[in-house]
Formats: C-alpha cells, sequence, structure tokens
C-alpha cells in the first residue's frame, strides 16, 4: 500500500499508512511506530533498535550549505523517513538517508510489529508498491532518465 500523506519538519518526517483495520505512524524521532485504531485509540507501539543519529560535520558538507541556512538544524536526523505497507500488512520503515550514503535500508515488521528483517535499495529509488513478491519503484539514470522498476521479492519465512 502507498504513503498516504507526508509532513515534513526540521529534521523529522510523520508518515502513515492504513494497517489493517487501524492507521501506523511514525514520527521519524525514534526508531518506533505507532499502531491505532480508527477511533483514535493507541493500540501498539513498535520499537526498533537505536543506531547513531547524529549530524556530523561531514554530513553538512555533503549537502550545500546555502540548503541549510534558513533551517533550525537538531542534533539528530530522523529514525524514519517513510512508512509503507505491503499487500501482506507488513510495515516498512525507511531509515533516514544521510547526505554520503548510497543505499536506503528498510526495516520490515508483520502486522503485529515483530521484525522480519531488513532490506536495501540504492538512494534514488522511491518505492511506490510493495506486493507479495515484488516491488516497484522509480529511479532516474545515470542519463537523468526517469524509469519505473520492478524487483522480483523473495520473502523466505515471512
Amino acid at each position: 500500500m502507498r504513503i498516504l500523506m507526508s509532513f515534513r519538519y526540521a529534521a523529522t518526517v510523520t508518515s502513515f499508512a492504513v494497517l489493517g483495520d487501524g492507521i501506523a505512524i511514525s514520527t521519524g524521532e525514534a526508531y518506533e511506530y505507532r499502531v491505532f485504531d480508527l477511533q483514535g485509540e493507541l493500540r501498539q507501539i513498535v520499537r526498533m533498535p537505536e543506531r547513531d543519529r547524529r549530524i556530523q560535520t561531514e554530513d553538512i558538507d555533503a549537502h550545500a550549505r546555502k540548503q541549510y541556512r534558513n533551517i533550525d538544524m537538531t542534533e539528530r536526523y530522523p529514525a524514519y523517513s517513510q512508512l509503507l505497507v505491503d499487500s501482506d500488512r507488513n510495515v516498512w520503515l525507511r531509515h533516514h538517508v544521510r547526505p554520503l550514503e548510497t543505499v536506503q535500508r528498510w526495516d520490515i515488521t508483520d502486522e503485529a510489529g515483530v521484525f522480519l528483517g531488513s532490506i536495501e535499495f540504492d538512494t534514488g529509488v522511491e518505492i511506490e508498491q510493495i506486493g507479495r513478491d515484488f516491488v516497484i519503484g522509480a529511479r532516474t539514470t545515470d542519463e537523468d532518465v526517469p524509469q519505473v522498476a520492478v524487483w522480483g521479492l523473495s520473502r523466505g519465512g515471512m
């Protein structure tokens, strides 16, 4: 299922998607997401192991400093910058991609919040849809030509 909406504020990104008969929400402030029922009652909090998110000087140098001139800088990157739910109701959480990183990592949990595994894609890929055995995304070639890409997905024990 495709992400419904994102709000950007400073270094955090709030993402949410329909998950079964509720809504999964990640604020990006921590390695977690929350599941609410349709009445707005919190049903579940799923937490993942933390990793170092401190913003380093070389991260800022990798971006043009002028991009940050009018932004309130925080000390940490968001934990996650996108949340998607696939056709089997598994939750996919994309780690925030730092400026010098060449891959984006996604953590995957089942609907109950049990960690299923991680997967990586190139940073230039925008995931659009996740099915049982495929991932559809958009990317730009080295020649700056946009293209749709489809990857096969083997879930193993999932």
